[in-house]
């Protein structure tokens, strides 16, 4: 029986920080992060995160928030689903920021936050099948984490108000936090697919009191390999009713598809897919 043989052969300046990843990410030099480490912040409607880093035309940038200061064996902080991706400054290449509205924001606590990407670089992929050498150029993505970093939220100073004959009200939250939608997409993900989602990142807004719009991406496998299938696309959470409605329009694409057309892959070997 033939045997399938195959190389990957990366430029030299490349090879060692992809043996560095090859069990988890390297760390991320960081110049200066806002909110600084150990920072206290009084509790508001939103919360800024800034980052800069030598490293320019990063991937996937994003904040990763937790409650607890746990990561994973890739140094990936755990987190409930408070992710938010940050932007690219125009004007400064270096610096990457975002400003987070979510209920979180105001609520009195201490956190844990980390920066995470992925940098592009040059990879050759050959395939020889005995007597049919066949060489192709690729990319791959290398992920950095940034140190994990510790943020209080301290309580807002209020104003006592004089006392009256009548009691106050109870206050309502308006709206929903975060993690109810993220905790219903991972229901509908694992329920659709029979597995579980790794990797998500999801960035939702609340387009109207009971409807939120997210963005999300996925892999099928905790450790992704060539044949690992890649999610992507948008869900709408309706909870206008009981019980709230989640759909979901997007694509399903193998890995190596994604690691070889890494800007079209979608329409290049994805198919669609829709959930109601």
């Amino acid at each position: 029986m033939a045997r399938l043989l195959r190389c990957v052969c990366l430029t030299a300046m490349l090879a060692q920080v992809v043996l560095a990843t090859s069990a988890s990410a390297t760390e991320l030099s960081v110049t200066s992060a806002s909110p600084a480490d150990r920072a206290s912040i009084t509790a508001s409607e939103s919360l800024t995160f800034t980052i800069v880093t030598p490293l320019t035309l990063l991937r996937e940038p994003t904040v990763r928030v937790a409650s607890e200061d746990a990561v994973d064996k890739e140094g990936l902080l755990y987190t409930e689903g408070l992710v938010a991706l940050l932007l690219e400054s125009e004007r400064n290449p270096e610096t990457y920021t975002a400003t987070v509205k979510d209920v979180w924001t105001s609520k009195p606590g201490t956190y844990y936050w980390q920066f995470v990407a992925k940098q592009k670089a040059p990879l050759k992929e050959c395939f020889a099948h005995i007597g049919n050498p066949f060489c192709y150029e690729t990319t791959v993505f290398l992920p950095f984490n940034s140190p994990v970093y510790t943020l209080t939220i301290t309580p807002q100073q209020t104003a006592a108000s004089p006392p009256s004959g009548k009691p106050s009200p109870p206050t309502t939250a308006q709206g929903r936090t975060l993690l109810h939608p993220v905790a219903a997409l991972k229901s509908l993900i694992l329920g659709r697919t029979h597995h579980s989602a790794s990797r998500l990142v999801i960035n939702c807004k609340q387009m109207a009191t009971q409807t939120d719009v997210c963005a999300a991406k996925w892999f099928a496998a905790q450790h992704p390999v060539a044949s690992t299938v890649v999610y992507g696309g948008h869900f709408e959470i309706d909870a206008t009713h009981e019980p709230a409605t989640v759909t979901f329009s997007g694509y399903r694409a193998l890995y190596r598809c994604v690691l070889r057309h890494p800007h079209n892959f979608a329409s290049r070997c994805g198919s669609q897919v829709s959930w109601h």
